[in-house]
């Protein structure tokens, strides 16, 4: 099938910003981003917004927009070890009581605090069992493994600071991940949905001054949603620059210094919509993305039916064309 794509450089007909962005030290070196679910994996954006085939015309609309969360639950993990499991459950109560204290003092609530258990287990080292001719080595009891998340909800993004310096005075450093809440997701698609059927109309409009009369044409209508979530877009890269050795030529062992890794958070880019939504991020924000597509034909397509075939008594072969 032949295919013709029409390029329109009707600049007036889009809402098109352009965003710049300084380059800095994630350029030494990136990563791929962390393969989880909620990621925009699947971007169907095609350019130009106009595609023509045979007797075909294709017009597509993606909106994003940037949701600042409304909540969050920041969880840390505690590890306590202790010669008894009765002393490691009141050694862990213990650090769990000043946290919550001064977390209290810090204007959240007791209620938004939640301790979940994980897990209790004996520890074991190795002992040298020394004997006159022969030694080995033992496996004994060394004490007991108690872990625990903490689960710390809060409202305010710039309360999460205070809440990490509370849990290091406790030696929590362990700061699993922190979970980002938007309360009303359905009433966000709803306007990135009319906010992409109001542009759609007014493409279809302007289409009409070229030639194209859309509104007869047989429509079919597609859409895709989709989301981001910050934990989801954060990339590591590592900065450094090391001088060229000939490993050939040297007989010196080389080792290289742990370099360190670090990570910035890179939201969903702008450049694949048409339609951008609070587009100054000044903190990570949710992103959620929207897509309409509607397909216009000239024609309702007819179904296509298999070709049967017939021998006639005189040995004939016959073809039953059902598709004229």
């Amino acid at each position: 099938m032949k295919k013709t794509v029409l390029f329109l450089f009707i600049l007036l007909l889009t809402n098109t910003s352009i965003f710049a962005q300084a380059s800095g030290n994630a350029n030494y070196s990136q990563q791929e981003y962390n393969s989880n679910f909620r990621y925009f994996n699947k971007q169907t954006t095609e350019v130009p917004y106009l595609t023509t085939y045979e007797n075909q015309i294709k017009l597509r609309v993606n909106a994003l927009a940037n949701v600042k969360a409304e909540s969050y639950l920041a969880v840390f993990n505690i590890t306590q070890v202790s010669k008894t499991a009765k002393e490691a459950d009141e050694t862990f109560n213990s650090r769990i009581r000043k946290v919550v204290e001064n977390l209290k003092n810090a204007n959240i609530d007791e209620s938004d605090i939640f301790v979940d258990m994980i897990s209790l287990v004996p520890k074991y080292e190795w002992e040298s069992d020394k004997k006159l001719f022969s030694s080995n080595m033992i496996e004994v009891p060394a004490g007991f493994e108690l872990q625990k998340n903490l689960n710390i909800y809060y409202k305010n993004s710039k309360e999460l600071d205070k809440i990490v310096t509370i849990c290091a005075e406790q030696e929590i450093y362990d700061l699993v991940k922190v979970d980002y809440f938007v309360s009303d997701v359905n009433q966000v698609y709803t306007n990135l949905r009319e906010l992409a059927l109001a542009e759609m109309g007014k493409r279809i409009k302007s289409f009409e001054k070229i030639g194209f009369k859309l509104d007869t044409l047989f429509k079919i209508v597609n859409e895709e949603k989709s989301y981001a979530y910050p934990p989801d877009r954060y990339k590591s890269y590592a900065a450094y620059r090391s001088n060229a050795i000939d490993y050939k030529k040297s007989t010196d062992k080389v080792y290289r210094a742990e370099k360190q890794t670090s990570l910035y958070y890179d939201p969903v880019s702008f450049k694949d919509f048409d339609i951008v939504v609070n587009p100054v991020m000044k903190e990570p924000m949710v992103q959620f993305s929207y897509s309409l597509q509607i397909n216009f034909t000239k024609e309702k397509p007819k179904e296509k039916l298999e070709n049967y075939f017939i021998v006639t008594p005189n040995g004939d072969v016959k073809n039953l064309n059902f598709n004229k």
